[in-house]
């Protein structure tokens, strides 16, 4: 099991289940939720920067920055790096690549990229994914490297690491906070309260809940093939 941040790659066999967008791991477990393979991925991953393109230049009707389709490929790319990990460790350019310090100088680029006024073309189709596979590389850098770099020791730091635990809850409680009209610390503090809240009354009671029903699945089961056979 590697944590970095509370983001977890942990005995991960294809097909991963999703929860979240770019957290990576087994915490990605969420709900009763369609299995994204190695194929719906890769779809996702290759169809999001046609979306954002369609819906800057008025061919498709949604927001490019909001719309499922045109920001899966972040999603994407946190499942491809956990399915993909290990295989593309074993080759030489990505290891170059993740080792590298200068890993964050793309991620820089692609931010500036993203953050300028450059053509559409420049951003959606060049920029986003660019700073998706630059975090991706960032992320799986710090959780091989957890205590031998600065940013690995600052996102295994116990609170960046209790926020990384709560990061679903902080995810699902900040949508009613951030878009309320109170002071920034407020609407801050409300979701990191909720949220607090959330995760310790609701969220660990219902996975401890799972575990014990897992648990009472697997003992169930040669019992029952026992008896079938006999």
């Amino acid at each position: 099991r590697t944590c970095v941040g509370g983001a977890c790659l942990a005995e991960l066999r294809p097909p991963v289940p999703v929860r979240r967008f770019l957290w990576l791991g087994d915490d990605l477990i969420a709900a009763e939720v369609p299995p994204i393979g190695e194929g719906t991925a890769s779809v996702l991953l290759l169809s999001a920067p046609a979306f954002r393109l369609l819906s800057a230049f008025g061919l498709w009707p949604t927001i490019p920055d909001f719309a499922f389709e045109s920001v899966c490929d972040a999603l994407a790319t946190g499942c491809l790096l956990a399915l993909l990990r290990e295989r593309l460790w074993r080759g030489r350019l990505y290891r170059a690549v993740v080792e590298s310090p200068a890993l964050w100088a793309g991620a820089l680029f692609a931010f500036v990229l993203t953050c300028t006024a450059l053509p559409f073309l420049v951003q959606y189709a060049i920029g986003i994914p660019l700073l998706n596979f630059s975090i991706a590389g960032l992320l799986d850098r710090y959780m091989r490297m957890p205590q031998s770099t600065f940013g690995g020791r600052v996102l295994n730091a116990p609170p960046v690491v209790w926020v990384g635990a709560i990061s679903y809850s902080l995810y699902l409680w900040q949508q009613p906070w951030m878009f309320s009209t109170w002071p920034l610390i407020v609407r801050l503090g409300g979701a990191l309260a909720c949220a607090t809240i959330s995760f310790y009354v609701v969220e660990r009671p219902m996975l401890r809940l799972r575990d014990r029903f897992v648990r009472a699945r697997a003992v169930r089961a040669p019992a029952r093939e026992l008896l079938e056979g006999s």
